[in-house]
């Protein structure tokens, strides 16, 4: 089976959807799980779980599609099997896949809202709408201001401490994602460390802000320490270290 290839954004991530030729659209499943900052693993591991979002699809097994101009074979899936990821990983905290979901159905009831009333619109101006919406969620609470309510709720920390717990809490960040702290890897990369994250990939970029998120909500709710907490995020998050880090020497 033959399909063509064309590239949706959703906000500011990359999507490829493919139309097979009855019309049906599918999607990547590598993609569809770097979207929300997970590995394709993560993707099979959910189709196999006892997740109630998983059930409906137990024994799924994706699509080998051939692309109209490339030799390669794709893993493929439904678009609704996506969608059930996607709403999972969004129940066990993934950040960026609730804000995905949001934006998308917000789209949805507009685009039959439009039709209802007789409404036009542009795709530019549907893109630049999900792009805002994801952009007015991505207002959280940061890590420092976590990490400064710690700091104020802990008058028996030493001044040494509470100097360093900053620094020490960005640097483990890169540690637990790439192997290597920030200023050595911005040294890797061949950038200045306050420029770091410019020459991170999205999906990189994805990775680190899932693991603030989480190490907020576990300093905030549990009174973790900084460190600690960001400790837990990856673990909890399932992260492993980023292969392209582990190249460089």
């Amino acid at each position: 089976m033959l399909a063509e290839r064309a590239t949706i954004y959703l906000g500011s991530i990359p999507l490829e959807v493919f139309m097979l030729p009855d019309g049906r659209y599918v999607l990547s499943q590598t993609q569809v799980a770097e979207a929300v900052g997970k590995t394709e693993v993560s993707f099979r591991d959910f189709v196999t779980s006892k997740s109630p979002e998983a059930l409906p699809y137990k024994g799924f097994r994706p699509a080998k599609l051939s692309i109209k101009g490339n030799n390669i074979k794709i893993n493929t899936i439904p678009i609704d099997v996506a969608s059930a990821y996607w709403t999972k990983e969004a129940i066990v905290g993934n950040v960026t896949a609730a804000r995905l979901l949001g934006a998308c159905t917000a789209e949805s009831i507009e685009r039959r809202a439009d039709s209802a009333f007789g409404v036009q619109r542009a795709e530019e101006e549907r893109q630049e709408f999900i792009k805002q919406r994801m952009a007015s969620k991505q207002v959280r609470r940061q890590l420092t201001d976590a990490i400064k309510a710690y700091i104020d709720r802990h008058p028996e920390l030493s001044d040494n401490n509470r100097k360093w717990l900053y620094v020490n809490a960005s640097q483990r960040v890169t540690l637990v994602v790439f192997g290597r702290k920030a200023k050595k890897l911005a040294e890797d990369l061949g950038v200045a460390p306050d420029n770091l994250r410019d020459a991170l990939t999205p999906h990189e970029l994805i990775m680190l802000q899932e693991v603030e998120d989480t190490a907020v909500r576990l300093i905030d709710i549990q009174d973790r320490h900084p460190d600690d907490a960001i400790q837990q995020s990856a673990e909890r998050l399932l992260i492993q270290v980023q292969n392209r880090a582990l190249k460089l020497k």
